[in-house]
């Protein structure tokens, strides 16, 4: 955004990957570390022809009709001159078309930004990169305020968090519980 070279593109990544990944104890963060230079110039490549970003890191709220509590997010880039709002993952391995999951991230930043966005997914890996354009973002959005829904009601059901715990099973081999702390937490709250 301020004209860095992309050597000192790649330190600052670097410096922010130690800095938020200083208390893990994940056994890939090496391999992740060890991928940002090739992934810095790779989405510099694929983003810098869109110009400087009227906006990065930009938090949204947005609030579902019946929820207690509004959905909170940061979306990557907004171009507003453009009106293209782009939501950047890394990933070792670029998949051929948006993830559920990402459009629902995205298509909430857009409906809290205003629906005349151009709401796009950039997937950059360490030697290629993708950008998707969304489509149905209502249909995403309807989608969240449901899950959103559901999760007040079953958040209802009671106050003690292991009561909570107790009546759910998580997927133990997801990558949310890669981190050995993180997993031996889980194996012990659930006992599993």
């Amino acid at each position: 955004m301020e004209g860095a070279s992309v050597d000192e593109c790649i330190r600052h990544a670097e410096d922010e990957f130690y800095r938020l990944s200083a208390m893990s104890q994940d056994p890939a963060k090496e391999k992740e570390r060890g991928s940002l230079g090739d992934m810095v110039r790779v989405g510099l490549k694929e983003l810098l022809p869109y110009g400087p970003p009227s906006s990065a890191q930009g938090k949204i709220d947005y609030q579902f009709e019946g929820l207690a509590v509004p959905f909170v997010g940061y979306f990557d880039f907004e171009w507003q001159n453009h009106k293209v709002l782009i939501d950047l993952k890394t990933t070792h391995a670029v998949p051929s078309q948006i993830k559920t999951d990402h459009a629902r991230q995205v298509a909430l930043y857009v409906a809290a930004k205003g629906n005349d966005l151009d709401p796009r997914l950039a997937y950059v890996s360490t030697k290629r990169s993708a950008v998707y354009r969304l489509e149905n973002v209502d249909q995403h959005v309807a989608s969240l305020g449901k899950i959103g829904l559901a999760i007040q009601n079953f958040l209802s059901t009671s106050e003690d968090p292991l009561e909570l715990a107790s009546k759910v099973m998580p997927d133990v081999d997801s990558f949310y519980f890669k981190d050995p702390m993180v997993r031996q937490t889980v194996f012990e709250i659930w006992g599993i």
